[in-house]
């Protein structure tokens, strides 16, 4: 069955904003910046810039609400969402994009059994975070946010030393299928900076503080957390939906 056109970020921003049920911090791993940290979060307000054509303003709008639906999984019998808030210069994201997500996705994501969204939390100290966040987001306005993402972490060793990351980054998503055309037109546009910048307020809303972090029906869990743990507070999660 197809699922209908929803905004995602409306229901994704209603989930992060949901009353937390408790914290949870990995004993392992607190993320890029310790727990305890305060992490400064800069252009939490975007102010696009005025525009007299109604017929340029109207297309930015739908082009942001095409990269957000496509940064979604979403089952329409799923009774909880899973959202990752992350930064694509960190490296305990990568870790768990590599390590935990691809188990997350079969177990839960793929089945069904959860909606799953992913939240852009560029942290100030990387140089490069919110120009990833923008490749992969102008990737999502062509369906191709998930292979451009998972590419941006998995070569992250390699760009985030670069000085300038923008030829790289095109690579990446022209090798992912993209039509680089259109994704450069994007990422010189303020189509998906609206888009950032809204995750960017919604993230300091919900509590979060490092990376990883997951927000589980409400729940902010910080941390670099392993599937065991995970598998354990969604499927209370799901459990508690039914009573």
């Amino acid at each position: 069955m197809p699922i209908p056109f929803v905004n995602t970020l409306a229901i994704i921003g209603a989930a992060m904003l949901a009353s937390a049920s408790g914290t949870f911090t990995s004993p392992n791993e607190t993320g890029s910046t310790p727990s305890n940290s305060r992490v400064e979060i800069r252009n939490t307000e975007y102010n696009a810039p005025q525009s007299t054509n109604s017929q340029t303003s109207s297309k930015a709008d739908d082009t942001a609400k095409i990269a957000d639906r496509n940064r979604a999984h979403i089952n329409s019998a799923a009774t909880i969402w899973v959202i990752e808030i992350s930064d694509m210069e960190c490296p305990y994201c990568r870790e768990w994009n590599q390590n935990t997500y691809p188990k997350l996705y079969d177990e839960f994501i793929k089945t069904g059994k959860v909606n799953f969204g992913y939240m852009n939390f560029p942290l100030p100290m990387h140089k490069h975070s919110r120009l990833a966040a923008q490749a992969a987001m102008c990737a999502s306005v062509q369906g191709k946010f998930w292979e451009v993402k998972k590419a941006i972490f998995d070569s992250q060793e390699k760009w985030s030393s670069l000085k300038d990351a923008n030829v790289y980054f095109e690579d990446l998503a022209k090798k992912a299928g993209v039509d680089t055309k259109d994704w450069k037109s994007c990422i010189n546009s303020s189509a998906v900076n609206s888009v950032i910048d809204s995750d960017l307020v919604k993230v300091r809303k919900v509590g979060a503080k490092s990376t990883p972090s997951l927000v589980i029906d409400g729940r902010l869990v910080s941390g670099n957390v392993p599937m065991d743990d995970l598998r354990k507070m969604i499927n209370d999660a799901i459990a508690a939906k039914k009573k």
